[in-house]
C-alpha cells in the first residue's frame, strides 16, 4: 500500500493523471475544431452563389436602406454625395 492510502503506485496514479489530462485536451481540441472552423478565403465568394452573402454586398443593402428611410424622411429632399 502506498504512501497516499491507495492500491495504487505513486508512479502509475501519476501516469494515469497525465494520460487523462492528454485525452481531454484532445477531445476539446477535436471539440473546438469542429465547431469553430475557418472557411478558406475563396470560399466566401463561392458561397455567395449559393444565397449566402458577403460582408460587403450586405453592408451595401443596409446602407441603401438607411438611405432610403432618411429619403422618407426629409420628403426626398436628401441626396447621396460620395457613396459609390
Amino acid at each position: 500500500m502506498s504512501s497516499s492510502g491507495l492500491a495504487v503506485p505513486d508512479a502509475a496514479f501519476v501516469a494515469i493523471i497525465i494520460a487523462a489530462s492528454g485525452c481531454f485536451v484532445l477531445v476539446g481540441w477535436a471539440i473546438h475544431s469542429n465547431f469553430h472552423r475557418q472557411q478558406p478565403e475563396g470560399m466566401l465568394h463561392a458561397q455567395a452563389g449559393l444565397g449566402v452573402q458577403s460582408q460587403d454586398e450586405y453592408m451595401r443593402e443596409v446602407r441603401g436602406r438607411n438611405y432610403e428611410a432618411i429619403r422618407g424622411v426629409f420628403g426626398g429632399r436628401y441626396e447621396r454625395r460620395g457613396v459609390a
